[in-house]
């Protein structure tokens, strides 16, 4: 993993770990990460307990959301 990799990771994980719900392009556009989905996934990969819920934008339509299960990384 090169650093940019963990940069985007720490990133990413500093705004989830606030309790923050993210769309795929938000974290692109506010944190610069180009591919959110795969930096998701490295998370999920290291443990963490990421996810992904779905809910309707004010146009109607469906986007999903990444949550971090703030409770469940307490208890661990």
């Amino acid at each position: 993993m090169n650093s940019n990799t963990s940069t985007q990771k720490a990133r990413l994980f500093k705004l989830l770990a606030k309790g923050a719900e993210v769309t795929i392009a938000e974290a692109a556009q506010r944190l610069s990460i180009a591919n959110p989905s795969a930096v998701v996934a490295q998370l999920r990969e290291d443990g963490l307990p990421i996810y992904t819920n779905r809910r309707k934008n004010a146009q109607g339509q469906t986007v999903f959301k990444y949550r971090l299960d703030t409770k469940a990384l307490a208890s661990a």
